[in-house]
């Protein structure tokens, strides 16, 4: 299969690059432009800087990608980022960010993807990052523009699905607890990090919604 990640630097990212190379997937892994490399080394794995907030650069990359490669497969689309702020506090701005960097990020591949994938027989799978509080705004106190913000992810996912069940094209939007990485510890040294998530399990789990 031929795999599409964003954000593959980062903790969950580059833990579903690991995954799907050891599945002897093709994997497209993008980072941002402000990095250099990807310390993974594959001869499946081919790695592009991409700013996901350029909707011309990810049409112009989706569209690289299939005349070389036939077909996405799977688009796997982990950039995000968290704000704290409760309604007194929060701001446009603070929303504006929020948006751009949980929801253009993924929208901006979403539009060409979804417009390839119906092309494709097989169809497609669309993995997305939702949250706690994205879903369930009563979880949003205190982070309300991050909430917001994933809150369009949920809504994306289900206009994927209305718009492309026919094509055999599914989204679906993966909702994690803390996820124990170096920063959450160190931002949470009294956690009890038992009961937090690796990114590894993440992995395999978006893993098996697309074998």
């Amino acid at each position: 299969m031929n795999i599409l990640v964003t954000g593959a630097k980062g903790n969950l990212g580059n833990a579903v690059v690991k995954t799907f190379l050891e599945k002897n997937s093709k994997v497209f892994a993008c980072i941002s432009p402000r990095d250099q490399s990807l310390e993974i080394k594959d001869s499946n794995l081919s790695v592009f800087p991409l700013d996901l907030n350029d909707t011309g650069a990810c049409l112009t990359f989706t569209k690289f990608i299939v005349e070389k490669h036939l077909k996405i497969d799977v688009a796997v689309l982990t950039v995000g980022g968290f704000m704290t702020g409760n309604i007194e506090d929060v701001s446009i701005a603070d929303f504006e960010k929020m948006i751009a960097l949980n929801f253009y990020t993924a929208f901006n591949l979403v539009q060409p993807l979804l417009k390839q994938m119906k092309l494709q027989q097989t169809g497609g799978r669309i993995i997305l990052i939702g949250s706690g509080p994205g879903r369930d705004i009563g979880k949003a106190r205190g982070s309300v523009a991050y909430a917001f913000s994933k809150s369009l992810v949920f809504r994306l996912a289900e206009l994927i699905n209305a718009e492309g069940k026919e094509n055999n094209i599914f989204a679906h939007v993966i909702v994690p607890t803390t996820i124990d990485t170096p920063q959450n510890r160190a931002a949470m040294p009294n956690a009890d990090f038992s009961k937090w998530q690796t990114a590894e399990s993440i992995a395999n789990e978006i893993a098996d919604l697309c074998f």
